[in-house]
């Protein structure tokens, strides 16, 4: 036989098999495109000259990395079901007189067929696209549009060769399948998996305690970088239960209720749960994948919109004024000088400003005890290097402000004792006691207030943070130079700007230079001016959010189709055998109806359990990227999660179709 004849067979297997290949060379493209255009952004230039465009790009490589590792992954899953369904007409060839290495072959040339189809129509969609893709992200970080065309050939190299490798893996796992499997049990291939499954109950086990143990940590992890490290151990635990539970869980679930002879010697009852233990051993891995694909598509979703969405509370989070001056440690007569200037140039620019503010302080690395704070983070550090991690999860920021600087500012007139101070809990735990050791020094909390601090100075600081009020300068600075070295304290001035944004950053530069010909050491901020920086950052987190929801939703709605049309065909012969025990038609179709059904919305509803038990760690992770608008982050999460639902249904109708049509016909 030539090559013609097996180049004709596998267009024709192709051909015949088109329910089951157009869904998935429709994939292949789709992943194709989406792996491409992510590649091309990512090695696009421009990001250089921008802030944080290191960690733009940083994040765009992460896209790809994601993108090519899941294509690994669902590209091989995706192939599993059409080797599964194909194996009974490789059986029958195998019959016919085809032996394994002419199926082989047959196999190569549709491989082939694959490669071209969607390597060729995935490449051309993604180069047509791209652009449009890299004007969207530019648009969305409210960058300058660029006017240009061009192929990364990097990208396109890369893109090739990955794909290639990922085709020619699954060729070859296919073939290990069929030369290790008898012609008789191919012809069974597509039936295989009738015996009873056993109930697993270690694995069930293991699966409950795995998701429990994921949910405690989203629901205990409050220092900032605890919820960092166990955000992605959480993950992990809640995969690895989820899997467990729809694999083994749901069987020892089932069983149980078979065991309830009142509840199972119904008619409804009986069909249904005998119909779940084989529908569930079957579709487990498939439903498992579902759920948390839908996870991945809710979470990656309404985090990055929410994000989006709440840049202008996050800017006013980081920088509270809307101008700032400040510097790291500076001298009091230096601080005093520097807020003369500050005055003496607003009354020259004649501009009208508000909101004004200013202060110095202390900030101290700090570990968080049981009664207080220790400063000593050099044995806190030797003590993590040898072993002792859950340190890190104690260490903490606590800003030490002078009394006066506090009454200024608030335009209160407290007065404290040596041995008093007032203390305020900005994030982290909360004290209920009426003392604090601060170091070696015990102190009386004399009351709970608000904060001293402007909040845009410490929102950089991912750790939990506190604010301390101390009866003088003295205090401040003895602290200071007993525990961080420096003879001076931090100082913040700032205030709202009245104005057009252009004349804001006209007099936010005039400013500056004003202070450096002072030989000051300062900094100066505008908000306005590092808006399209933020802008940038969040706006290309964003884009890999919606960029991987697009994904996994592909992604879901292939497997939601391949699990319909396997289950036809598996149903079609229960449909059969159910009439011939004396069930009328309805009856089998409603038992039959409501198994589907039930089988298709466990997965949405385990995926939104999953979202409510995950909501306390990622709103305490938007807070660390200053969103503290936890309201818009619930309502975002709802909406996101109601669309997704009415998607998913949609879904279900559609796919629902080709599953009526497979069951209708006749064996």
């Amino acid at each position: 036989m030539n090559s013609i004849f097996y180049m004709k067979i596998a267009f024709t297997n192709m051909k015949k098999n088109r329910r089951t290949y157009v869904p998935y060379l429709l994939s292949c493209i789709g992943t194709i495109a989406m792996f491409y255009m992510m590649s091309a952004i990512a090695e696009s230039g421009g990001m250089e000259n921008v802030f944080a465009g290191n960690t733009i790009q940083a994040f765009m490589r992460m896209g790809v990395g994601i993108i090519g590792f899941f294509a690994v992954l669902f590209l091989f899953y995706t192939n599993s079901f059409l080797v599964k369904r194909r194996k009974k007409e490789f059986g029958l060839f195998n019959i016919l007189g085809m032996e394994k290495r002419h199926i082989a072959r047959v196999l190569l040339f549709e491989t082939i067929y694959t490669i071209v189809l969607s390597l060729g129509l995935g490449i051309t969609l993604g180069i047509v696209l791209g652009k449009g893709m890299h004007l969207l992200l530019l648009r969305i970080m409210k960058f300058e549009v660029e006017l240009g065309f061009s192929i990364p050939i990097v990208s396109l190299k890369t893109t090739v060769i990955l794909f290639i490798v990922i085709f020619v893996l699954s060729y070859l796992n296919t073939l290990r399948q069929i030369h290790l499997t008898k012609p008789i049990d191919l012809l069974k291939g597509g039936n295989q998996g009738e015996k009873e499954p056993k109930a697993k109950w270690l694995i069930a086990l293991i699966g409950l305690l795995c998701l429990l143990a994921g949910y405690g940590m989203a629901a205990t992890a409050k220092n900032p970088i605890e919820v960092i490290g166990e955000l992605f151990l959480a993950i992990i635990l809640v995969i690895i239960g989820t899997y467990c539970l729809f694999i083994s869980g749901s069987i020892v679930f089932l069983k149980i209720l078979r065991k309830n002879k009142t509840y199972y010697y119904k008619p409804k009852h009986f069909t249904t749960i005998s119909g779940m233990i084989y529908r569930m051993k079957q579709n487990a891995a498939g439903l498992a994948n579902i759920c948390i694909l839908s996870t991945g598509v809710l979470l990656s979703v309404s985090t990055t919109f929410s994000l989006y969405a709440g840049l202008e509370d996050a800017m006013k989070t980081r920088y509270p004024r809307e101008i700032g001056v400040g510097s790291i440690g500076i001298p009091r007569e230096d601080a005093q000088k520097a807020s003369e200037v500050i005055e003496e140039t607003i009354q020259e620019q004649l501009v009208e400003v508000t909101n004004q503010v200013s202060c110095q302080y202390t900030t101290l690395n700090a570990f968080e005890k049981e009664n207080g704070f220790s400063f000593d983070t050099e044995s806190a550090e030797n003590e993590i290097n040898s072993g002792n991690a859950s340190l890190i999860n104690e260490l903490c920021i606590v800003a030490i402000v002078p009394l006066e600087e506090y009454n200024r500012n608030t335009n209160e007139a407290e007065t404290l004792e040596k041995d008093e101070i007032l203390f305020a809990q900005m994030r982290g735990k909360e004290y209920e006691g009426t003392e604090v050791q601060l170091g070696d020094i015990p102190f009386k909390i004399k009351r709970m207030i608000e904060g001293a601090v402007p909040e845009g100075e410490m929102a950089a600081f991912i750790s939990n943070y506190y604010v301390v009020v101390v009866p003088d300068y003295e205090t401040a600075v003895s602290f200071a130079q007993n525990y961080a070295g420096v003879d001076t304290l931090r100082w913040y001035y700032g205030f709202d700007f009245k104005g057009e944004n252009k004349e804001e950053i006209k007099f936010k530069n005039i400013l500056s230079e004003k202070l450096e010909k002072e030989n000051l050491n300062i900094y100066t901020e505008c908000r306005e001016e590092n808006r399209a920086d933020v802008y940038a950052l969040y706006g290309s987190i964003f884009f890999l959010g919606i960029f991987l929801g697009i994904l996994f939703l592909m992604a879901t709605v292939l497997i939601i189709y391949y699990k319909q049309v396997s289950e036809g065909y598996e149903d079609r012969e229960r449909f059969v055998i159910m009439q011939k025990v004396g069930m009328s038609h309805k009856e089998v179709k409603h038992s039959i109806h409501s198994q589907i059904l039930l089988v298709f919305f466990l997965p949405l509803g385990t995926a939104v359990i999953h979202i409510i038990a995950a909501f306390p760690i990622l709103e305490r992770l938007l807070a660390l990227l200053n969103l503290s608008n936890s309201s818009l982050f619930k309502m975002v999460l709802m909406i996101t999660v109601f669309v997704f639902a009415l998607l998913y249904t949609w879904i279900y109708a559609v796919t629902a179709r080709t599953y009526y049509k497979i069951v209708s016909q006749k064996s």
